[in-house]
């Protein structure tokens, strides 16, 4: 009786070494995929008009705003934007996301979310200092009411945690009449 239960303490040593072995490396990859180094939402209240005359809601009215800085697959990081409006994103759209990423009173990158209603929706975002649009990835599910748009972080030269703000153009970029969103509607920013 005394063999018997040594050799199931013996299995089940065996067993769990090799258990613990196969589950560690799994453990530390999962963490390095998206890890949120930090991560904030704020919110904005209903007070853009539906457009009656209009096919479809082109004046995004901003419910919540998400800023989050994660660890990517890579071991490098991303910024990711995202905001979730009150009506579901139909027709044409612009979002303008001013990011303060140095600590200063200015704004010094740009990210832009567009949906022009006809061809490919994309996001980009532009470090003020110097340098062109990067193109990011945009994340828009069909009849959705969120956008997100992702960038390696490195694009906009961080030096601190990264405040932000959003501004949605009336109509097509200003063009046609309707109502400017701004959030948060103070034009302060989210931190």
């Amino acid at each position: 009786m005394l063999r018997r239960s040594a050799s199931v303490s013996v299995f089940l040593a065996v067993t769990l070494v090799f258990a613990t072995a196969l589950l560690m490396p799994a453990a530390a990859t999962t963490q390095l995929r998206r890890d949120p180094v930090y991560v904030d939402t704020g919110y904005d209240p209903d007070d853009v008009p539906i457009d009656e005359g209009s096919c479809c809601q082109q004046d995004p009215d901003v419910e919540s705003t998400t800023r989050k800085v994660a660890t990517n697959r890579k071991g490098g990081r991303s910024l990711f934007i995202t905001f979730r409006t009150f009506e579901s994103l139909q027709g044409y759209w612009t979002v303008r996301v001013f990011l303060d990423t140095r600590g200063g009173p200015h704004t010094d990158a740009k990210m832009r979310l567009h949906d022009p209603g006809d061809g490919p929706t994309r996001c980009g975002v532009r470090f003020l200092a110097y340098g062109p649009r990067r193109q990011g990835v945009l994340t828009l599910p069909p009849f959705g009411s969120r956008a997100t748009c992702r960038v390696p972080l490195r694009w906009v030269h961080p030096n601190k945690v990264i405040r932000w703000r959003l501004f949605s153009p009336a109509g097509v970029e200003g063009s046609e009449p309707g109502v400017d969103e701004y959030a948060p509607d103070d034009r302060g920013w989210y931190v």
